[in-house]
């Protein structure tokens, strides 16, 4: 699971091992405040935001967790 997690972030498990602690962080992260992860009749999990009423696909910590690599690829291109 931390190996697909990482692709989806954007980062290449062989060429890059030591970015996986970064995906391994993502998936046992708990949700922000105010969220919480329900199931579809299909089986499908999304993401409910409480306050605001709205509902997504993507878990709402992704995109940070994409930040993340995305910088620390850029710091590995600065070396």
């Amino acid at each position: 699971k931390v190996i697909e997690y990482a692709k989806y972030l954007g980062v290449d498990p062989l060429r890059e091992p030591q970015l996986l602690r970064i995906a391994q962080e993502g998936l046992v992260a708990p949700l922000p405040d105010g969220w919480s992860e329900h199931t579809n009749d299909h089986g499908e999990v999304f993401y409910h935001h409480r306050e605001s009423g709205s509902s997504v696909w993507q878990h709402p910590l992704d995109n940070f967790y994409k930040s993340k690599v995305r910088t620390k690829h850029l710091s590995l291109l600065c070396e």
